[in-house]
């Protein structure tokens, strides 16, 4: 049948729709805050130049910038190695590290991060 699941996807759709309503109506893990409608977290949530430092002491990096990136809830580190720069971002937590290019969807180019910048 035209513009029908194929069958191998039909056998799983119960099971995510069961997964999918469990996890909607469970509480937030233990520690996680809700975050009020209309928050800017970009207030709270603060990453120093020293704190990027630390994270990625162990990759021998040097920190050039840090911002809030395009993505909620990350940090954009830009480093320098070598003569080289490259982007790592930081989870708000500040647990983990990410590297890669975040793209705009609808225009499938890069985004161009915010010029505001956290604490140097």
């Amino acid at each position: 049948m035209p513009g029908s699941l194929p069958d191998r996807f039909r056998l799983f759709l119960p099971a995510l729709l069961v997964v999918a309503t469990a996890a909607l109506a469970s509480p937030p893990p233990a520690g996680a805050q809700r975050v009020p409608a209309g928050h800017d977290c970009t207030t709270c949530h603060t990453l120093s130049s020293q704190e990027a430092a630390a994270l990625i002491k162990p990759l021998n990096l040097t920190v050039k910038t840090v911002r809030h990136s395009p993505v909620a809830g990350l940090f954009e580190v830009v480093a320098e190695r070598d003569g080289r720069e490259g982007i790592i971002y930081v989870d708000y937590a500040k647990k983990l590290l990410m590297q890669g290019v975040i793209v705009d969807a609808g225009q499938l180019r890069p985004t161009v991060p915010p010029e505001t910048s956290t604490t140097p």
